[in-house]
């Protein structure tokens, strides 16, 4: 257990606060507004996407707040009614027992309510900058829930549900549409692609905000003694407030590398590490983009597996979305972004994998739409060369201004 920490002291100011609140105003005033709430929100969320949908053109500021005073508006306008409802019942008790009956158990709703909060908020606080991070590792309350209490749902999923993701989502219904994929299978490539995309695929692991990240990476240029390798942003999302390193693990050569970030792109997901040169061999870029019908294979670890596994894999269809970035958001100022849909057959680990061809590397796994549409099997989502280029040309410029260069990794990625 850790020690009593401001988190801890704030719960209890609040559980105070809430008794004697929940006291002076009943049981009946309480619940019934708190049922309100919960309908306010309800309705809220509901809401909330059509009002951000028709600010969308005012950019993120405008449509974050058009969500949010939706909600809070709903909110309100349930708790106003239910607690009203809830006075009118009270007036009811005769004065004595029934009142005080009705308060005592007003206190002890309103202390509920308080603890309730409390485990709710808990992922958030595991989830958030070093700060937060740091009231959680230093909280007994933290601790006593997260060993006695069943896990807490996401809040930080639902208000990302609110506004971006909705594009994100029509983009794989869109996928989902199309039936069910069948990826290649025995594509070939040239044996010495083949040897030097084995060797240069590696996994990628980080232990940040309470929980293991595994990932795929790839060796893609050398700069000085270091070597860049690229994967996707989700993956090392949040590294910098661990206290574990961030590591690369080569099967190739049996070895693990500590990384560095230098580069870190949440809008197009795509991180650039940096690792001591052990000899690993570098794969390259293709001249040209991937089109509708390009074969390859596709390098990876599969459920976090240390092996490199191979697959073949299909371009079916390259396209241009509005897509939000690894936290859900929407774009200050929407852009299309290429996106390779791919037919292969990948898993969680995967994400980062290099699609290799005899040209070289056409794009790199970001997304699995199975994740978000279970009738969907063998589908997967890929950034095209173009945005890698851009990514190393970037990394391998602060690299020689600056070979100490590190890149902040923001907040955590909450879900899948």
């Amino acid at each position: 257990m850790g020690a009593v920490s401001t988190f801890d002291v704030t719960v209890l100011i609040a559980v105070i606060g809430a008794a004697f609140g929940g006291f002076r105003a009943g049981f009946c005033r309480r619940a019934l507004g708190w049922v309100g709430i919960a309908a306010g929100v309800v309705v809220g969320a509901q809401l909330a996407p059509f009002a951000a949908r028709a600010a969308a053109s005012g950019g993120r500021a405008v449509l974050a707040a058009v969500a949010s005073a939706t909600v809070v508006g709903a909110l309100v306008l349930g708790r106003w009614m239910g607690s009203f409802l809830g006075s009118s019942l009270r007036t009811g008790f005769r004065p004595g027992l029934g009142r005080s009956v009705d308060g005592v158990l007003g206190a002890l709703l309103g202390s509920a309510v308080v603890l309730v909060a409390a485990w709710f908020v808990t992922p958030v606080l595991r989830a958030g900058d070093p700060y937060t991070t740091g009231l959680a590792e230093g909280s007994r309350l933290v601790a006593l829930i997260e060993a006695e209490a069943p896990e807490a749902p996401d809040p930080l999923r639902v208000v990302r549900s609110l506004g971006g993701e909705r594009r994100w989502s029509e983009l794989l219904a869109a996928v989902a549409e199309q039936g069910p994929t069948e990826p290649p299978v025995g594509v070939l490539i040239a044996p010495e692609v083949v040897d030097v995309a084995r060797a240069a695929t590696v996994k990628v692991e980080r232990a940040a905000c309470h929980r293991v990240q595994e990932g795929t990476g790839f060796v893609i240029d050398r700069v000085g003694d270091e070597l860049l390798v690229l994967t996707n942003a989700h993956v090392v999302a949040g590294t910098t407030t661990g206290r574990i390193p961030l590591t690369v693990r080569s099967a190739a050569q049996g070895v693990v590398l500590e990384a560095r970030v230098v580069a870190f792109d949440p809008v197009r997901d795509i991180a650039v590490l940096a690792v001591a040169d052990r000899g690993l061999p570098s794969l390259t870029l293709a001249a040209g983009p991937a089109t509708v019908s390009t074969v390859g294979q596709l390098y990876g670890h599969p459920g976090g597996s240390d092996e490199t596994v191979v697959r073949s894999f299909r371009v079916d269809e390259v396209t241009s979305e509005l897509l939000p970035d690894i936290y859900g958001a929407p774009l200050d100022r929407p852009v299309p972004r290429p996106v390779l849909v791919v037919a292969a057959s990948i898993e969680r680990g995967d994400s980062g994998s290099p699609l290799v061809t005899d040209a070289g590397v056409v794009g790199m796994a970001f997304a699995l739409t199975v994740l978000e549409q279970p009738d969907v099997s063998g589908v997967a989502l890929a950034l095209p060369r173009e945005d890698l280029a851009v990514a190393i040309g970037r990394a391998r410029t602060d690299l020689l201004r600056d070979p100490n260069v590190s890149a902040s990794t923001g907040p955590c990625v909450v879900g899948p």
